[in-house]
């Protein structure tokens, strides 16, 4: 029998900071929560910000709009951006990503239910222990 949403205790997911720990997911659901924030959601745009990429996606704004005529939103840009980056910018953008997602799952874990009920109920039945 699961638990309902109100009865589980989503902070046995954080780290001592407040953070996502990743480590307490199966990698398979991180990816997809990861992947998932960056597609549907404005976080992609929050790692460019992190890692202070904000002039390099003004600029491809600019251009788009120059070459292209096409006003892009910033979120839209960071996506188009995203694909066209060199693999150490790819790496770096990424990492400010998964740092997004843990502080928002931090803010509001039981959002997260979708994604993370399964894995608690197995932690519960197993011990809480790293999966990946």
């Amino acid at each position: 029998m699961s638990d309902t949403n109100s009865e589980r205790d989503y902070g046995k997911f954080l780290t001592e900071d407040g953070l996502l720990k990743p480590s307490l997911l199966p990698r398979k659901v991180y990816v997809a929560m990861v992947f998932d924030q960056r597609d549907k959601t404005d976080a992609l745009l929050h790692a460019f910000e992190k890692i202070m990429l904000t002039h390099d996606l003004e600029s491809f704004r600019a251009l788009r709009l120059r070459e292209h005529s096409e006003k892009l939103e910033a979120v839209e840009a960071a996506r188009l951006m995203f694909d066209t980056l060199d693999d150490q910018t790819w790496w770096e953008v990424m990492e400010a990503l998964e740092m997004v997602v843990q502080r928002r799952f931090g803010e509001e874990p039981a959002a997260w239910a979708d994604y993370v009920d399964e894995v608690y109920d197995r932690q519960e039945r197993d011990g809480w222990r790293k999966l990946s």
